[in-house]
C-alpha cells in the first residue's frame, strides 16, 4: 500500500485544475485537441483519492483522536500560511478591507467556511481571490463522516456496503438535480456539502478493499486506459452528459476511479523516482488561485501569464511543502501494528 504512484497522480490532478483555471480567466488560448483534459478532471480524482487513502488512514490511526490529528496536519498548517500569503498579495495589490468583513472573512478561511467572500474582494482578480478552497470544507465532511460510515458497515461486505453506496449515488443525483435548480443561497451550500460528492469518496473507498483483496489493479492499467477512453468516446457519439468535467456520470467516476487506482499500483516506483518524495500537489492547489488573480491584476495574461502562475506557483508550492506541509506530516501518528 505504502508503494503507489499517489503524489505523482494528485500532481497531475492539481496540474489540470491550474491549466483550466488559466484558460478560463488568463484567456489563455489552447488548441482543441488539449480539451482531452476535461477528461481526467483534477477535483473528481483528488476526491477518489481521498476516499482510498483515508479510509486506510483512519484504519491505521490508533484511536479516532489521532485519525483527526493527522487530518488536521494535512489540512491546516499549509492553509493557514496560504491565508497570510493571500493577504499579503491583497494587500500589494491595493485591495481595501473592510474591518468586520475582513475579520469574519479570515475566521472563515481559516476554519472551515472557505466558500465565503466578503464583497470587498469582488473587484479584485476573477471576484473571488481563492475559489479552489471551496473542495477543502468538502474534504474536510469526509474526515468527519468516515468514522460513522466504517462502524455502520464494519468490514464493508455484505447489504451494509451496498446501502450506503447506493445511498451515496442517490443523494448525488438528488443534489445535482437540486442545484440545477434556481434555490439560490440554499443550492450554493448544497453545492460545497458532502452531498453530490459522497459517491466519488466511497468509489475510493470501496476500490481500495478491493485492491486488499485481489490486487486486480496491479497489472490492469491498459484494460482500464482502453475502458476509459471507450466510455468517453460513447458519451460523445451518444450526447450523454457527465463525460467531462467535475460532476461526472456514475459509471465514468467508477471508470476514473478504476482508472487512477491502476495506474498508481501499476510500475510503482516511476512516481517516486520523479518526485523523490516530494508532493507539492496540494500546495499548487491552494496557492495558484492568489497567484493567478495578482497576474489579472497586473495584466498579464495568455500564454505569458499561464508560464508565470506555473512557475511562481511551483516555487512557492514546493516552499510550503519543505517548510510547512512536511514538517507537520512528520507529527502525524499511526498503530504499531499497522
Amino acid at each position: 500500500m505504502r508503494d503507489n504512484n499517489f503524489d505523482g497522480i494528485r500532481l497531475l490532478a492539481a496540474s489540470q485544475v491550474v491549466v483550466s483555471h488559466a484558460v478560463s480567466h488568463l484567456n489563455v488560448e489552447f488548441p482543441i485537441w488539449l480539451n482531452f483534459l476535461g477528461y481526467f478532471p483534477g477535483v473528481p480524482i483528488f476526491f477518489i483519492i481521498s476516499g482510498f487513502l483515508i479510509s486506510a488512514s483512519f484504519e491505521r490511526a490508533p484511536t479516532i483522536k489521532q485519525y483527526a490529528v493527522n487530518r488536521l496536519l494535512r489540512i491546516y498548517p499549509a492553509l493557514w500560511v496560504c491565508l497570510a500569503f493571500s493577504i499579503v498579495i491583497a494587500l500589494i495589490a491595493e485591495v481595501v478591507f473592510e474591518p468586520k468583513s475582513f475579520s469574519i472573512w479570515v475566521v472563515a478561511q481559516g476554519s472551515f467556511f472557505q466558500f465565503y467572500n466578503p464583497d470587498f474582494l469582488r473587484g479584485f482578480g476573477v471576484g473571488v481571490l481563492n475559489g479552489s478552497l471551496w473542495t477543502i470544507p468538502v474534504e474536510l465532511q469526509f474526515y468527519f463522516v468516515l468514522p460513522f460510515l466504517m462502524l455502520f458497515v464494519r468490514d464493508w461486505s455484505g447489504q451494509s456496503k451496498i446501502l450506503v453506496v447506493i445511498g451515496s449515488l442517490l443523494l448525488m443525483i438528488l443534489s445535482r438535480k437540486f442545484m440545477s435548480e434556481d434555490f439560490g443561497l440554499v443550492a450554493k451550500i448544497v453545492h460545497v456539502s458532502l452531498l453530490p460528492y459522497l459517491f466519488y469518496f466511497l468509489v475510493g473507498v470501496v476500490l481500495r478493499v478491493v485492491h486488499e483483496r485481489t490486487e486486480v489493479f496491479s497489472s490492469s492499467f491498459a484494460k482500464f486506459v482502453g475502458l476509459y477512453f471507450f466510455l468517453v468516446v460513447l458519451h460523445k457519439v451518444t450526447g450523454i452528459d457527465g463525460a467531462a468535467g467535475n460532476n461526472l456520470n456514475p459509471v465514468q467516476i467508477i471508470a476514473l476511479g478504476g482508472l487512477v487506482v491502476s495506474a498508481a499500483f501499476s510500475n510503482v516506483n516511476f512516481s517516486r523516482k520523479i518526485l523523490r518524495g516530494n508532493d507539492i500537489s496540494y500546495g499548487l492547489y491552494i496557492y495558484h488561485m492568489p497567484i493567478m488573480n495578482f497576474l489579472i491584476y497586473k495584466a498579464i495574461v495568455g500564454a505569458q501569464g499561464l508560464i508565470v502562475c506555473l512557475v511562481v506557483t511551483v516555487v512557492v508550492a514546493g516552499f510550503s511543502w519543505r517548510f510547512v506541509e512536511k514538517p507537520a506530516l512528520g507529527l502525524k501518528r499511526y498503530s504499531i501494528a499497522n
